[in-house]
């Protein structure tokens, strides 16, 4: 697989929070994306920014996730490929892990997946202290 890296203009995004805990956000979602997106040659990593907030989007272009489980894509222990478990490892905690970190630095994640693209999109506000 290849990593492709945009930005819409140089940035220099910095944002106050516990970076180990934002680390094991972008580890978990660049691992979904490579276990999950294998089949599309690539990842891509599209950062932008505004005066307030710093936009990070992960986009893999395997599978599709379907329309009915991404309203339940960060719940805990839940899993897309039930059927495939044993064979992709897991536990169904991540995206749980990821979205529970997230909201602990006032940020949001978001999941948009259709014809063969699935992009997670965290959004983080710069200027706000998280809860951490």
């Amino acid at each position: 697989m290849e990593m492709r890296l945009f930005q819409s203009s140089p940035i220099n995004p910095v944002v106050m929070g516990d970076g180990n805990k934002l680390a094991r956000v972008f580890e978990n979602l660049i691992q979904n994306a490579i276990r999950y997106g294998k089949d599309g040659n690539y990842i891509d990593i599209k950062l932008t920014e505004t005066e307030e907030m710093a936009e990070i989007e992960i986009a893999n272009y395997g599978q599709v996730i379907p329309s009915a489980d991404i309203p339940h894509i960060f719940e805990r222990f839940y899993r897309v490929e039930k059927s495939r478990s044993e064979y992709t490892g897991g536990s169904g905690l991540g995206l749980a892990i990821v979205k529970s970190i997230v909201e602990l630095h006032n940020g949001q994640i978001e999941v948009k997946s259709s014809r063969g693209k699935t992009a997670f999109i965290v959004k983080l506000w710069k200027n706000i202290t998280s809860e951490i």
